[in-house]
C-alpha cells in the first residue's frame, strides 16, 4: 500500500450570500447572475443546482454588478469595488477553461463599474465615477492578451453611466444626469433630462418596445416614439408613471416587463397611447431576462422563474454579507450579526453550522431595529443583545438555548433600558449589559432575573460599546459619550484611560492582562496599567484593529482599512515578533475585517468582513491512497513551454469517469481543476485558474472519480 500525505497549506474558503442579484444572463444551459456574493450560476434543468464563483476561485472581489454574454458564448463580469482598489473585468469561456482579467493597471478607467453592453465584437463598459467609457474590440478572441481596450471621449450629459443600450447603431447612455443619445463615434449627442420630460435625471434602465424608447428613472417611467429621435432636434418625452423606481426592463414582441423594488410588472396597453402596469410578482426585483420564459433576479429571494406557478430558486447564505459581531459556540458553529437584508435592517443573526460534510446556514430574525452583540456562555447558551428605540420596546435580550428554543428578556424601566449598546459575560455565566439610560445591569443565567447594578453620575455609562468583565472582577467600559476607556474597579472606583478614542474590543486571554483595540491601535494593559512597549499603532498594524484572538504561539488581528494606503485584512504576530499579512491577494474574502474567531480544536480561523465570511486553514493534511491504483501517465514529462502546447494526462477511464483532475504545487496550492471527466485522456493547457501560464517547477496531479473512492496521484515537471 502506498499512502501519500499531501500538505494543503494556508487555504482560504469564502462563505457568502449571493444576493442581491444585480443582473442575469443566459448562455444556454445556465443562468448566470451578478451578485454581491460573487458569481451565481444556476443550471436551468436541475432544481436548486447552484454554482458559486468567488474571489477564492480567482475573482478580484465578490461585488459583481453586471454580466453579459458575448456572441462566442463567453461570460463578462464587472467586479466593482467602492472601497478598495481591487476591481476588474473578468472574462470566462462557457466551460470556464479560459479566463482573462482586465484591471486598472491595464487601462480600465475605474474600479467602480456599473454597466456593460456587448455589440458584436465591441464591449462598452460604463462606471459610476466621473470617468470615461471603456471600449474593447474582441476581434474574434477576447483572450488575446495583446489586445487592450481604449478610453473614449467624455459623454453627455454625464460620465456616470448606469445603463448602456445599442439599437440600430445608436448608443443610449442612462446616466445620473439624464440620457445621452449618440452615434458609435460619439461625435454627436442628444441630451434628455427633466427639461425634456423625464420624471427624474437618474436613469437606470432603457428599452425599445412597441415603437417607443422607454426610460426607467429613480422616480418613474417615460417614453418617446423612436421615429421622433433626430440629431439636432429637441425631443420631448411623455411621462407614463411616477410611482416606480425602475431597476430594469425586459421586452419581447408581445410584452414589456419592469423590475422595481415593489415587484415585477407587465405593461398592458390601453388604446394607442395609455398603458397600465399589472404586478405579476411581488419580489423586490433587480433584473429581468427572457429566455423562453421570464427569469427574475431579486434582492433577497434568489432567482425566480415566472411560470405557472412561480418557482423560486434561493441559494443558502447568511442574512447578508456585512458581518458585524461574531461568536463561536461549543459545537464549532459560527454566529454572526449583520447589516443589511434589506440594507436598512440590522435585526438578523446567522448561524453557520456543520451538517455532515456540508456547511449550512440558519437565519434568525428578531422584532427589533438592531442586534448589537452575540455571546456564548459556558453552557452553550447564545445571548443576543438588542437595540430597541421604539416607543413600545419588545425586548433587550434573546437567549437561545442549545436545543434552539428561545426566550426574550425585556427591561421594565422607562427611557433607553431596552437599547443595549454593550454586553459581556462573567465567570459565572451571568450577562452584563449597558443601556442608553446609563445603567449597567446583570441578567442572572440561572433565573433570567434582571438586577440593576449601577449608573455612573459622570455619564461614562450612558453609551458603552464594548464592555468586558476581567478575571479580577473589574468592569471595562468603552465609553462613546464621552470617549474614553472607563474601568470600574472592583473596589468601586473609576479609572479613565485613552481619552478621545473610539473602542472596538477587549481581550482577556490571561489573568491580569487585557488587550484594548481602539482607533489609535492595540494597547496592552497589565494590572490596569497601559504597557506602551507592548502596544501596536495603526501604522504598524496596517489599519484599524477591529478584533483579535490569541492562540498558543500567535496573536491574530482583524484589521479594517480606513485609508487607501492601509493594508487591512488579517495580521498574524508570531511569538518571535514578526508580522504575516493575509489580504484578498491571499484569498481573504475582503480586506475590511470586522471580526475573528478561532476553532482551537480543528485549528481553523474564521474572519467576518463587510463583504462575507472567510475560513482559513493554516495547514491540513490530506491522505491520498494509491493502493491498487494505476499511476497517471503525464505526457510529455517534463513539459517544455517553448516546445509543447499542452499537457496530456492519461487515466483509467473506467475508474475516473465523472470525476475530476486537480493540479497542485508541491506546497499544496490548487492551480487548476478539470471537472466532469468522460475520457481517459485529459488535456491541460498549462494555465492556472486565472488563465496565466504556470512557472517552471515540479507539480502534483491528482485524479479521482465522483465518489472519491478511486484516487490517483503522480508528479510531473514544467520547464521554460
Amino acid at each position: 500500500m502506498i499512502i501519500l500525505f499531501l500538505i494543503m497549506a494556508q487555504q482560504w474558503t469564502s462563505f457568502l450570500n449571493p444576493q442581491p442579484i444585480y443582473n442575469i444572463a443566459s448562455n444556454g444551459e445556465n443562468i448566470w447572475a451578478a451578485t454581491n456574493g460573487g458569481i451565481l450560476g444556476y443550471k436551468k434543468s436541475t432544481t436548486d443546482s447552484f454554482q458559486q464563483i468567488t474571489n477564492t476561485s480567482g475573482l478580484p472581489n465578490n461585488q459583481i454588478v453586471d454580466v453579459a454574454i458575448d456572441r462566442y458564448g463567453n461570460m463578462w463580469f464587472l467586479c466593482a469595488n467602492r472601497v478598495v482598489t481591487n476591481g476588474g473585468i473578468i472574462i470566462m469561456s462557457s466551460d470556464m477553461s479560459k479566463k482573462r482579467l482586465f484591471t486598472y493597471m491595464e487601462g480600465l478607467p475605474s474600479y467602480n463599474f456599473s454597466s456593460i453592453c456587448i455589440d458584436g465584437d465591441s464591449v462598452w463598459v460604463g462606471t459610476e465615477d466621473n470617468t470615461k467609457i471603456w471600449l474593447y474590440d474582441m476581434k474574434g478572441d477576447p483572450f488575446n492578451a495583446s489586445q487592450q481596450g481604449i478610453l473614449l471621449k467624455n459623454l453627455y450629459p454625464s460620465n456616470e453611466v448606469k445603463e448602456i443600450k445599442i439599437f440600430e447603431d445608436i448608443v443610449w447612455f442612462g446616466t445620473n444626469s439624464g440620457i445621452g443619445v449618440s452615434n458609435k463615434s460619439l461625435d454627436s449627442f442628444i441630451v434628455c433630462n427633466t427639461d425634456n420630460g423625464l420624471p427624474n435625471d437618474t436613469v437606470y434602465a432603457i428599452e425599445k418596445w412597441n415603437n417607443y424608447m422607454w426610460a426607467g428613472t429613480k422616480k418613474g417611467i417615460a417614453r418617446i416614439l423612436v421615429d421622433s429621435i433626430r440629431f439636432g432636434d429637441s425631443v420631448l418625452w411623455d411621462i407614463v408613471d411616477t410611482n416606480f423606481k425602475v431597476n430594469d426592463f425586459c421586452a419581447v414582441d408581445t410584452a414589456l416587463w419592469m423590475a422595481c423594488s415593489q415587484g415585477t410588472y407587465r405593461c398592458e396597453l390601453v388604446g394607442d397611447t395609455s398603458c397600465n402596469w399589472v404586478q405579476i410578482a411581488g419580489y423586490d426585483s433587480r433584473a429581468l431576462l427572457f429566455d423562453n420564459t421570464l427569469w427574475i433576479g431579486t434582492a433577497w429571494n434568489g432567482i425566480v422563474k415566472y411560470a405557472n406557478p412561480i418557482q423560486e430558486y434561493k441559494p443558502e447564505g447568511p442574512a447578508s454579507n456585512y458581518f458585524l459581531n461574531m461568536a463561536m459556540d461549543l459545537d464549532g458553529s459560527i454566529w454572526s450579526s449583520h447589516w443589511g437584508a434589506p440594507e436598512w435592517e440590522h435585526n438578523k443573526v446567522s448561524k453557520l453550522y456543520k451538517d455532515g460534510d456540508d456547511w449550512k446556514w440558519k437565519v434568525y430574525s428578531f422584532d427589533v431595529p438592531s442586534v448589537t452583540n452575540i455571546l456564548v456562555d459556558k453552557n452553550n447558551n447564545k445571548w443576543i443583545t438588542m437595540a430597541d428605540w421604539r416607543n413600545q420596546p419588545v425586548c433587550a435580550v434573546a437567549r437561545i438555548f442549545p436545543n434552539d428554543s428561545i426566550i426574550y428578556i425585556t427591561i421594565d424601566a422607562p427611557g433607553g433600558a431596552n437599547f443595549v449598546t454593550g454586553s459581556c459575560l462573567d465567570n459565572n455565566g451571568d450577562l452584563w449589559i449597558a443601556s442608553t439610560d446609563g445603567y449597567i445591569r446583570r441578567i442572572r443565567a440561572s433565573t433570567n432575573q434582571v438586577d440593576t447594578a449601577f449608573s455612573d453620575p459622570n455619564g461614562y455609562t450612558t453609551w458603552v460599546c464594548p464592555m468586558m468583565r476581567d478575571a479580577d472582577g473589574n468592569l471595562w467600559l468603552g465609553s462613546i459619550r464621552p470617549q474614553c476607556l472607563a474601568i470600574l474597579k472592583k473596589d468601586g472606583t473609576m479609572q479613565k484611560e485613552l481619552i478621545n478614542e473610539e473602542f472596538y474590543f477587549f481581550n482577556k486571554e490571561k489573568p491580569g492582562e487585557v488587550w484594548v483595540g481602539s482607533t489609535s491601535g492595540v494597547h496592552q494593559f497589565k494590572n490596569l496599567q497601559n504597557i506602551n512597549s507592548n502596544s501596536y499603532t495603526i501604522s504598524q498594524l496596517g489599519g484599524v484593529p477591529r478584533d483579535m484572538i490569541i492562540d498558543s504561539t500567535n496573536i491574530w488581528f482583524a484589521i479594517s482599512k480606513s485609508t487607501e494606503t492601509d493594508i487591512g485584512g488579517i495580521r498574524k504576530l508570531s511569538s518571535t515578533g514578526g508580522f504575516t499579512t493575509y489580504t484578498t491577494q491571499n484569498g481573504l474574502v475582503n480586506d475590511l475585517a470586522k471580526g475573528i474567531e478561532l476553532d482551537r480544536i480543528n485549528k481553523v480561523l474564521w474572519v467576518g468582513t463587510d463583504n462575507g465570511l472567510s475560513r482559513f486553514v493554516e495547514s491540513s493534511t490530506t491522505l491520498i491512497d494509491t493502493s491498487n491504483a494505476s499511476e497517471i501517465i503525464v505526457c510529455p514529462n517534463p513539459f517544455m513551454v517553448s516546445k509543447h502546447k499542452e499537457v496530456v494526462f492519461y487515466i483509467d477511464s473506467a475508474g475516473i469517469s465523472g470525476g475530476e483532475v486537480r493540479v497542485y504545487t508541491l506546497s499544496g496550492k490548487l492551480l487548476k481543476k478539470i471537472e466532469h471527466i468522460n475520457s481517459s485522456k485529459v488535456i491541460w493547457d498549462g494555465k492556472d485558474m486565472m488563465g496565466s501560464k504556470v512557472s517552471s517547477g515540479v507539480y502534483l496531479v491528482s485524479a479521482f472519480n465522483n465518489t472519491a473512492k478511486k484516487k490517483y496521484l503522480t508528479k510531473f515537471a514544467i520547464i521554460k
